[in-house]
């Protein structure tokens, strides 16, 4: 423009004003001071608005503002030359430079001295409108092709991706070049610094770009390891800049030029510097200072200072950690109880990633738990979750997080946090310790049921699942005497909670249950009262065992007894009167007499030995010391060996044998006599129930590297609903069958207990009117 000239001298004479306004500024050092030392800054030609070069071929910028001021406040000479990015940060390299103005890297960090951190750059990635899904980080860029300013700290995390999400990349000399990649197409998207870009956009009237925020890092003064000392005295300087207010508003002039202007920024400075050339001229006419207007002003610049002071007193000695992030996650700032609870040096964790610190196995999880958040548009949320610190210990760290949203977009995060690792730890040890008592009453065996005061059903361990068939989400909330009772029974529980406070506990009773499927089981319960603070009974803990089978098996034993006691009477009773009469010498008995008395005396004898040996059997069974002796033994023998052992016993019960077709089978690995005394226990049962003039039959097959021997009888079969309780202890049919066919109850357990050793099988198959087979398994010999 023709005006820019006039603009220029403009600016400069009111440059010129403003430092000749200022004490110590412009000034000409004294003929005394000390020669200054020259300095050179490297930079990049074309980085507006922070460095580049004019209109007139003149170095300009926020720099280059910041590092004249600095310099001129510590004594010494700087000579700023500005060229191709690349090549200045070579030079930088290779020391024909002193400092430049560079993001910060972990990288970088380790190459140069950083001194001072002057502003925050934020890098972003330009996309062209239309170009397919929105990717949410540079993850998600591998089917773009992106302009990137070589060398530049984007470029390297660029590189730095997995090649499978690595987009192309074309390096450009200068960031005005990578957007004008996009708009003649050769580039789908532009990597580099937000303002930059956007100021280089404008100017090539490029609309609508779809910016990805990807890095908000420190701008530091970096100067060569080991050439420091000069660059310190302008790193001081940029301080004392900060402190005064003089840095403010510095960024104020050069970093908030809009994007939506019509002109570039530097078309302004004209009007800036002609509006403030008229404000110094109507200032100069002022007669009369308004001296309230500058107390105020200077009152207003006190409180504001203060407070300012007081927000960073306030943040930097807080007990909590205090961070901001940018949108995807990068620190722009932690407060130095952040530092210190991570283990970093102060600033150190600024442009870092905040996944990078969290633990890997959680990166998912709070990715989710802030997208979330972002999406829903919640306010704040609180998350707890691991971190590892710079020395590699693992903590937890509990945050309270709130989204900066600016004009509606996501910007960045801030958070207030703290650690609670001993909060975590105490948890988890309460939930372990919650988690074995739960272990603990699931995996018992006796029941256990926790009621309110109110009978309303709380816990309901597994046991009572098993024995009652309820499930425990099924009577969770119902009142116990609904679940489990009928009747008066329930009637009278319902009671006794109505008035619980004057129930004397613990209660110890034998209580019958009613299952699901309608099923009595009794049992024994021990109820105890857990007292609340008012010593009330809260709750109530029940403590039971199933002793149905228990009470059953008692009374089983007791008519064992009895059954004992007749089978061992009525035989010793025969046995009795059979030798009384043998030893009498009446003449009326004679010899035939004599010897039918002998053999009923026998006969008694036998059967008193087999009730005795059995009881014996059985008491061996209990104690486990029953032994077998296993030989290659032939099933046809044992028959026949069998066979003749009942062989009065059918005579008299008119029953025939029949254990023919059992010569040619295989031996089976057994123990003789133990298996003579299963085939008499199961024959001599069915010889026992078996009609007259029928004939009881044994046969055997091979199944697999088993013989199968089955009993086979023509009697009245067995009810399906009594055969699961044949091969139990003292067991009988009932007392219609017992009545007419007596016995101990012990031959089929003991049978049992005798195949199982052998490492076999016994069942029963039988229908009612149809007869019964009791068949047995036992191992083919080797």
């Amino acid at each position: 423009m023709k005006t820019r000239p006039a603009a220029s001298l403009l600016a400069a004479s009111l440059t010129l004003a403003v430092f000749a306004a200022v004490p110590g500024r412009g000034q000409t050092p004294p003929e005394d001071a000390p020669p200054r030392a020259a300095l050179r800054y490297a930079g990049d030609r074309n980085f507006p608005p922070y460095e580049y070069l004019d209109e007139r071929g003149q170095p300009a910028g926020f720099n280059i503002a910041v590092i004249r001021e600095a310099a001129a406040r510590a004594g010494v000479d700087v000579a700023f030359e500005l060229g191709e990015w690349s090549e200045m940060l070579s030079r930088f390299d290779r020391g024909e430079a002193d400092m430049m103005m560079l993001g910060y890297s972990d990288d970088r960090a380790g190459r140069y001295a950083l001194l001072r951190e002057v502003w925050t750059l934020h890098q972003v990635v330009l996309l062209r409108p239309g170009d397919g899904d929105m990717p949410r980080d540079l993850g998600q860029l591998s089917e773009h092709t992106v302009a990137v300013l070589d060398r530049s700290l984007i470029h390297e995390l660029l590189l730095a991706l997995p090649e499978v999400q690595r987009p192309a990349i074309i390096p450009v000399p200068d960031q005005e070049t990578s957007v004008r990649l996009i708009a003649d197409g050769r580039a789908t998207a532009a990597a580099g610094n937000s303002l930059t870009m956007r100021l280089a956009a404008r100017r090539l009237g490029i609309s609508g770009l779809r910016p990805i925020s990807v890095k908000s890092l420190a701008y530091v003064l970096a100067a060569r390891r080991g050439h420091e000392a000069g660059v310190s005295l302008v790193a001081d300087a940029v301080g004392a800049l900060e402190a005064e207010g003089r840095l403010a508003q510095l960024v104020e002039q050069h970093l908030t030029v809009g994007v939506e202007e019509e002109e570039p920024w530097h078309a302004y400075a004209a009007w800036v510097a002609g509006a403030a050339l008229l404000a110094i001229l109507l200032a100069a006419g002022v007669i009369v200072w308004n001296r309230s207007l500058a107390w105020e002003v200077t009152r207003r610049t006190d409180a504001l200072e203060r407070s300012e002071l007081q927000y960073r007193n306030l943040v930097n000695n807080a007990t909590d950690i205090i961070h901001e992030t940018d949108a995807v996650g990068h620190f722009t700032f932690v407060n130095p109880i952040g530092h210190a609870v991570m283990g970093w040096e102060e600033g150190a964790l600024i442009g870092v990633n905040y996944l990078t610190i969290v633990r890997p196995d959680w990166q998912e999880r709070v990715v989710a738990h802030f997208r979330s958040e972002a999406r829903e548009g919640r306010a704040s949320s609180y998350i707890e979750f691991p971190v590892i610190t710079r020395d590699t210990r693992e903590i937890w760290i509990g945050q309270q997080t709130q989204p900066i949203v600016v004009n509606g977009a996501l910007t960045g995060w801030q958070a207030v946090a703290r650690d609670v690792t001993q909060l975590v730890l105490a948890r988890t040890e309460l939930r372990r310790e919650r988690d074995f008592i739960h272990a603990v009453v699931d995996n018992a065996a006796s029941l256990v049921i926790v009621v309110d005061r109110q009978g309303i059903v709380i816990a309901f361990n597994a046991a009572c699942e098993r024995v009652t068939g309820w499930g425990a989400a099924e009577v969770k909330g119902r009142p116990l005497w609904e679940v489990l009772y009928e009747g008066a029974l329930a009637e009278r529980l319902r009671e006794a909670f109505a008035d619980v406070d004057t129930v004397a506990f613990p209660i110890v009773q034998e209580v019958p249950i009613v299952t699901r499927s309608g099923a009595a089981r009794l049992i024994a319960w021990v109820s105890s009262a857990l007292p609340g603070d008012d010593g009330r009974p809260s709750f109530i803990v029940a403590v039971g065992s199933d002793v149905t089978e228990a009470r059953d098996l008692e009374r089983m034993k007791t008519e064992f007894v009895t059954i004992v006691n007749h089978e061992l009477r009525t035989p010793l009773t025969s046995l009795k009167g059979s030798l009384q009469l043998l030893t009498t010498d009446d003449d009326e008995i004679d010899t035939a007499m004599r010897v039918e008395l002998s053999a009923a005396a026998l006969r008694n004898t036998d059967r008193l030995i087999r009730i005795v040996n059995d009881i014996l059997d059985l008491s061996k069974i209990e104690a486990g010391h029953m032994q077998v002796h296993r030989v290659p033994t032939a099933i046809g023998d044992v028959a026949k060996e069998a066979c003749s052992a009942l062989e009065q016993f059918a005579s008299d019960q008119r029953v025939a044998l029949d254990a023919s077709g059992l010569e040619n089978l295989p031996r089976v690995s057994a123990d003789p006599d133990r298996t003579i005394q299963v085939l008499v226990n199961l024959m001599s049962n069915a010889v026992k129930f078996s009609p007259e003039g029928s004939t009881v039959r044994v046969t055997a097959a091979v199944e697999g590297d088993m013989l199968r021997t089955s009993v086979i009888d023509q009697g009245r079969g067995i009810p399906r609903d009594r055969q699961h309780l044949l091969f139990q202890r003292f067991q009988q049919m009932g007392e219609e069958y017992q009545r007419k066919k007596p016995g101990t109850g012990l031959g089929l357990a003991i049978a049992k207990a005798i195949v199982e050793l052998h490492g076999g099988t016994i069942a029963v198959a039988s229908e009612e009117g149809s007869g019964s087979t009791f068949s047995f398994t036992l191992p083919l010999a080797d």
